[in-house]
C-alpha cells in the first residue's frame, strides 16, 4: 500500500514495476515532445504531494505557475479565467484533487473540461483541457500530465453550424461586439465548418460597403441598422434581430437583401450576422401588395357606385309614392264622380306596379351583392 499525505491509500499491484515505469516514461517523453500549434501550455503536477513538478507556457494568455506551486490553489485560479460561472465551477469539479485521486482507484485515467476565456485585448477563445492520470513507479504517487489547446475555431464553427441550420443566408461573418473586429466567414461543408475569407475592422467595412451598394436613397437608415449600438440595443429584448435593405447588384439589377444578427453564445459578445437574398419574395410581396390595393380600389368604386344607385333610387321612389298619395286624395275628394276616381284608381295601380318593380330592383341588388341571387334558365323570343 502507498499512503499519501493525507492518509489516504492506494492499491499498486495492478501493474508491476517494469509496466508501470515504461507508461510513465512514455507519458514523460510525449509531454516533451509536445509542440502542438494549438497548444498553450502542458504540465505535470504530483496530486498526492499537491504540488506542481514541471509547466510550461506556449502562449501568453497560459496561467502562469511554477515548480513547487500548490496545485488545489492552481486549479482555482485556472478556474478565474474562464467567463461563465458555471465554466468555472466545472473546472473546480473536473480538477478537483481528492476526487482525482479518487478516480484513480476507480480506474478513471482520463478526462478534459471545455471552457471560455477573454484575453486583456477582449479577444474571446475556447481553451480544452484535458489531463492523465499515471502513479509514478519511484515512489507510487499519482501524478496528472495536463496539456491546455486553443480549440476556438473547432467550438465557433459547430456553433456557427448549429445556429445556421435554422437560418437562410449567402453569406455570413463574426462581429465582436467589444472591439468592433469581424470575421466574413466562407461555407466549406457541415462537417468542416466555415472557413475565413475576410476580416478587419466593421465600422469601416460597413461605410465602405454603404457607399458602394446599397441604393441612395436608403443610406442613412442603413448606416443606423448596421451599427453595433444599434445591433446591441435590439438584440436586448429580441433573439434574432433582421431588417432588409435594396441594392444594386453589378448588372445594374435592384436586389433586396435581409441581414439577421444573434448572439453566437450565452456569453453575448460574439454576434453571427447572415445575409440573404430575399428579391424574389419581395417583388412576391410586393404584387400581392399591388392586387390588394387593386382590390380595395374595386371595392371603392362599387361603394361609390351603390351609394350614386341608391341615391337615385331614393328619389325614383319618391315620384311614385307622390303620385299615390295624391291620386288617394283627389280620389276621396271624387267619390260621387265614379269615372273620374276609376281612371285615378288605374292611374295609381300603374304607379304602384312602377314602385314595387323599384323595390324589387333594390332587393336583386342587395342580392348580388351577397352572392345570393338564383339564375333560371328559360327560353325566350329575340323578337319580344
Amino acid at each position: 500500500m502507498i499512503y499519501d499525505q493525507n492518509a489516504t491509500t492506494f492499491d499498486s499491484s495492478e501493474l508491476n514495476y517494469n509496466e508501470m515505469e515504461a507508461r510513465y516514461l512514455r507519458q514523460l517523453n510525449a509531454m516533451t515532445e509536445m509542440n502542438d500549434k494549438n497548444l498553450i501550455a502542458k504540465g505535470r503536477h504530483n496530486l498526492t504531494l499537491n504540488r506542481t513538478e514541471y509547466y510550461q507556457r506556449k502562449r501568453e494568455e497560459a496561467l502562469e505557475l511554477y515548480q513547487g506551486d500548490n496545485y488545489e490553489q492552481n486549479v482555482k485560479s485556472l478556474a478565474k479565467l474562464a467567463i461563465l460561472p458555471e465554466m468555472q465551477e466545472e473546472i473546480r469539479q473536473t480538477l478537483d484533487r481528492k476526487k482525482l485521486l479518487r478516480d484513480y482507484e476507480r480506474g478513471i485515467l482520463e478526462g478534459s473540461v471545455e471552457y471560455q476565456r477573454v484575453s486583456e485585448a477582449f479577444d474571446f477563445f475556447w481553451v480544452l483541457t484535458k489531463y492523465s492520470l499515471l502513479r509514478i513507479p519511484s515512489t507510487g504517487e499519482i501524478a496528472i500530465f495536463v496539456y491546455s489547446y486553443d480549440v476556438t475555431n473547432r467550438v465557433i464553427n459547430s456553433q456557427i453550424v448549429a445556429k445556421l441550420s435554422s437560418l437562410e443566408y449567402d453569406g455570413i461573418g463574426l462581429l465582436n461586439i467589444k472591439t468592433h473586429q469581424y470575421q466574413l466567414k466562407g461555407i466549406l461543408t457541415k462537417l468542416e465548418g466555415p472557413r475565413i475569407v475576410g476580416e478587419g475592422d466593421y465600422d469601416e467595412r460597413v461605410r465602405e460597403r454603404l457607399s458602394v451598394n446599397i441604393l441612395p436613397e436608403e443610406r442613412e437608415e442603413a448606416l443606423k441598422n448596421f451599427s453595433v449600438d444599434h445591433i446591441v440595443k435590439q438584440l436586448e429584448n429580441k433573439e434574432v434581430y433582421f431588417f432588409a435593405y435594396s441594392i444594386k447588384d453589378d448588372e445594374g439589377n435592384i436586389r433586396r437583401k435581409k441581414m439577421q444578427f444573434l448572439y453566437l453564445d450565452k456569453v453575448k459578445f460574439m454576434v453571427l450576422y447572415c445575409r440573404s437574398d430575399i428579391t424574389s419574395l419581395y417583388r412576391k410581396e410586393q404584387e400581392q401588395l399591388r392586387q390588394t390595393e387593386r382590390a380595395l380600389l374595386a371595392e371603392q368604386e362599387a361603394k361609390k357606385a351603390k351609394t350614386f344607385f341608391l341615391s337615385r333610387m331614393s328619389h325614383d321612389i319618391r315620384t311614385p309614392l307622390n303620385t299615390i298619395i295624391n291620386l288617394a286624395r283627389m280620389i276621396t275628394e271624387e267619390l260621387d264622380d265614379k269615372e273620374a276616381a276609376r281612371a285615378d284608381l288605374k292611374k295609381m295601380e300603374t304607379a304602384n306596379q312602377f314602385l314595387l318593380s323599384l323595390v324589387n330592383d333594390i332587393l336583386d341588388m342587395s342580392k348580388i351583392e351577397q352572392r345570393n341571387i338564383k339564375l333560371n334558365s328559360e327560353i325566350y323570343s329575340y323578337s319580344e
